[in-house]
């Protein structure tokens, strides 16, 4: 476990985390608007058109480098 974990880290955290879920859950929306034709994804890692496979993965893959970044950086670092 990190050296002194606060109530503090786990709710910047849980609040990037829930950022990551919003965005990922937005694009889905945009992008399924009129069959798929109203937007585009400009993250050049998805592509303009990504499945909804490849954008959770793109979402767990992102919450589980911002978890690990989180628990490996020294306090100072993290708030």
């Amino acid at each position: 476990m990190p050296d002194t974990w606060t109530s503090q880290d786990s709710t910047l955290l849980l609040a990037a985390l829930g950022s990551i879920y919003a965005d990922i859950e937005t694009t889905k929306k945009v992008l399924a608007q009129n069959g798929g034709k109203t937007g585009t994804e400009t993250n050049p890692l998805l592509g303009e058109h990504p499945s909804n496979a490849k954008l959770n993965l793109y979402m767990a893959l992102s919450g589980l480098t911002t978890t690990a970044a989180s628990l490996a950086l020294p306090k100072k670092y993290r708030a």
